[in-house]
């Protein structure tokens, strides 16, 4: 067998060139690529290659931030702006239907139902509101709690059929309510508007 003799003692020196690093590094990404992220001991890039690299590495760092910020940019400033004010838009429309403009359309009218009893029991004042808004015809004031406990300052006492018996039961609850300043159940409001009520001027 023959023998080889090396004569030159030149050495050689592999270059590091990859910037995705292994797991057993301390950088498993090397990003930017900045030649920062040569080997210590073994940098190979000449001058203008160190000028070069930095250029591209920097440039695509802009790149993508630019790339999150167009695709990305809309949510993420939304999430912020919701965070600091209310951004909140309906994304339906004013029909413009009025709730009075609605025929079948009550109102929320304090009642109680008891069993045995056909109509519920009213327990407010219906006298300022239209009595389409309760929900059922009958003799409201026959089924009105509030004429059972009278008191100083009521409009007016319950309208039935027997005036001289009402006015003496509401002279008697008045009597016993000499300590109350006011009624004890619910009053109900009704703000229609201006068409409305020129409507029912003209009914009348």
């Amino acid at each position: 067998m023959g023998s080889i003799t090396v004569t030159n003692d030149d050495s050689v020196v592999f270059c590091q060139q990859e910037l995705v690093g292994s797991l057993d590094t301390d950088l498993f990404i090397k990003f930017p690529a900045l030649p920062i992220f040569q080997p210590s001991d073994a940098e190979w890039m000449t001058d203008s290659q160190s000028t070069l690299t930095t250029v591209y590495g920097w440039t695509s760092v802009a790149a993508l931030a630019l790339f999150v910020g167009i695709v990305f940019g809309g949510s993420i400033f939304l999430a912020f702006q919701s965070v600091c004010k209310n951004i909140y838009e309906p994304s339906t429309r004013d029909q413009m239907i009025d709730f009075s403009g609605i025929q079948d359309m009550f109102g929320y009218v304090p009642q109680v139902k008891f069993g045995g009893y056909a109509y519920p029991w009213l327990c407010c004042d219906i006298d300022d509101i239209a009595e389409d808004l309760v929900g059922w015809n009958a003799d409201y004031d026959e089924n009105n709690l509030i004429y059972d406990v009278p008191y100083k300052g009521m409009k007016r006492r319950a309208r039935t059929g027997d005036d001289s018996a009402s006015a003496e039961v509401e002279e008697q609850a008045t009597s016993s309510l000499e300590g109350e300043k006011g009624p004890i159940f619910s009053i109900v409001k009704h703000y229609p508007p201006e068409w409305y009520k020129k409507n029912a001027q003209k009914s009348d």
